[in-house]
Order: structure tokens, then sequence, then C-alpha cells
């Protein structure tokens, strides 16, 4: 995704970019299995860090986005996919559209620079 963010931002023949689903999701988040699977050996530490240097980078990708960064939710969004669009320039939904953050049931902090964006958007609670 990095990657793609970086080529589609230099290619002067793109003037926009759009962010949607297939189907009927836009997205299912993260799949959480992946966090207990080929454990490096520093353990769940090295993980963490891991995790967030990663996060790091893919919210930096698209804050630094040169182009207007558009999502367009066709469905279902949860976790992720969800705390990431307080990073897009303009966000359209359809009428199918649902969201879910579901970090604290899960036990897990809010990502994706939420946290932050999330009450300056909607306000504080």
């Amino acid at each position: 995704a990095v990657e793609s963010t970086q080529s589609t931002g230099d290619d002067a023949s793109v003037r926009v970019a759009v962010l949607t689903g297939t189907g009927k999701w836009y997205c299912a988040g993260n799949d959480l299995s992946n966090f207990t699977k080929d454990m490096p050996a520093g353990g769940p530490t090295e993980m963490a860090d891991n995790g967030r240097d990663t996060l790091d980078v893919f919210c930096a990708a698209m804050i630094n986005f040169p182009k207007p960064l558009i999502a367009a939710v066709n469905g279902p969004a949860i976790g992720i996919p969800v705390t990431t669009l307080g990073l897009c320039d303009l966000v359209y939904c359809t009428d199918s559209a649902h969201f879910r953050t579901p970090f604290v049931s899960l036990g897990q902090s809010p990502e994706g620079c939420s946290s932050y964006i999330f009450p300056r958007t909607f306000g504080f609670a």
C-alpha cells in the first residue's frame, strides 16, 4: 500500500486517488490472527515495535500524499479502514456504509491517528 501510494503520488498523469472496496465491503480491517503468528525473536515487545513502525510509515504515506485522497466507502468498514478515513481529504459514503471501531473490546488502542483526529472532527464526549 505504501509503495503504490508513493508511485501514484509521483505519477503526473494521476490527479486524484480514490480508495474504495470491492463487492459489499469497504474493508474488514486487520486479520487479528496475524498478531499471533510468526512471533519475532524479541517476542511481543519486538512485534509491537515493528507494528508501530509499520503503522507510522503507512499513516505518513497518507498524510504526505501530494494529491487529493478520497475515500468512497461502499459498505462496512471495521477498524483501521475507519480510523484512517480522517487522513483522507474527502470521504463519500453509500447508504450501505457503516463503521465499527472495536478496539476497546479487543484490548487494543485506536490507530491511524484517530485518537487525535476524531475528537477534533466530531467533538469531545
